[in-house]
């Protein structure tokens, strides 16, 4: 071909360029076949784009710690509720146990007869009264408590029994009428009615299971911090 303008034409033949004759790449031997290689080919820090997030860990279910209750079974009575509407005693839970291993005693005092007044060693640390009766009283006690049960009298909230003495744990009531009758704040005629009523109520309570309390005066009736009356030792 002659050039045009008698200027001089270059021409190229792609074929024979060193680049363009090179194979193609192995995309096989580009790919790493194992972790360790792929771990070997990057030395140095990763880039920040390039790190892979830490997935958390799925929550594992953990056991809860389960109590142990050591000791001998203990029996478990729901109190059932007579015709006058008060909670029965058929079911009192006796433990064959002395109530030292479970309660401490810090005094005794005369209410209503001589009580222990204790705490629970462990647990919700109230106060409570224990009586103590002989070994040849328990059977008729024992009789006494499960077929009586009212707000106004004295009642067993369980018992324990040994080969020498019976155990009667009940609510502690730190006053006596005798208490009331001392003091010089000497109560109004409402608050004296709200005692009289409930000491009433008790009696009629005792003459209606035909009972009979032995010594009944004002060291003998129990009151509490709120103004509860209760009868004391109506097995005596």
């Amino acid at each position: 071909m002659q050039p045009v303008d008698n200027k001089r034409a270059t021409q190229y033949r792609a074929d024979q360029v060193p680049l363009l004759q090179q194979p193609p790449p192995d995309t096989e031997a580009a790919v790493p076949s194992s972790p360790h290689e792929l771990k070997s080919k990057h030395k140095g820090p990763v880039p920040s784009s390039a790190r892979l997030a830490k997935r958390p860990l799925a929550p594992s279910l953990v056991e809860p710690s389960r109590k142990v209750i050591r000791g001998s079974p203990r029996a478990l009575a729901l109190p059932e509720t007579n015709r006058l509407g008060n909670s029965s005693g058929s079911d009192l839970v006796i433990r064959q146990e002395p109530p030292w291993d479970t309660f401490k005693k810090y005094y005794e005092c005369d209410l209503a007869g001589t009580v222990a007044v204790c705490v629970r060693r462990s647990g919700r640390r109230g106060v409570w009264a224990i009586r103590q009766y002989p070994c040849k009283d328990a059977d008729r006690i024992l009789g006494i408590l499960r077929s009586t049960s009212h707000k106004n009298v004295v009642s067993a909230f369980e018992c324990f029994r040994t080969s020498d003495a019976l155990y009667m744990l009940s609510q502690f009531h730190p006053l006596t009428l005798d208490h009331v009758v001392a003091c010089k704040a000497f109560p109004d005629q409402r608050q004296l009615a709200a005692i009289m009523s409930q000491f009433v109520d008790g009696l009629s309570y005792l003459d209606a299971q035909s009972l009979q309390h032995t010594s009944l005066d004002c060291a003998s009736v129990l009151m509490s911090l709120d103004g509860e009356v209760q009868i004391g030792n109506p097995i005596a």
